[in-house]
């Protein structure tokens, strides 16, 4: 069975700890990954990593505008792009879904 964005989360958070990262950017990093979690179960989306796709997150970041403000979307998405680029790593995911660009689309 794939792993799922939630499955991932633990391993990604050591990964952050591990990496020296400060305690509120991890806890910026996690949230991002359980509120698209959250997003995806909400609109029935799939939540296996490798089946997360580009118009899987846009619609995260689309959804998220409606509460939040779009700098809160940046670091989000930003957040979320280290995640897939460290799933890469792990060979969890053979590609970022949201591209290296990604973050520049976006406000």
């Amino acid at each position: 069975m794939d792993p799922t964005i939630r499955s991932l989360a633990p391993s990604f958070r050591r990964h952050l700890l591990a990496t020296n990262r400060s305690a509120p950017t991890v806890k910026t990093y996690i949230c991002a990954v359980e509120g698209l979690a959250r997003y995806l179960d909400s609109e029935g989306l799939p939540t296996e990593v490798r089946a997360i796709r580009r118009s899987h997150l846009e619609g995260f970041a689309a959804d998220r505008l409606a509460v939040v403000k779009a700098s809160t979307i940046s670091v989000q998405y930003r957040a979320l792009q280290q995640l897939f680029k460290w799933a890469v790593g792990e060979d969890e995911v053979p590609v970022v879904p949201n591209g290296e660009d990604a973050p520049s689309d976006h406000p």
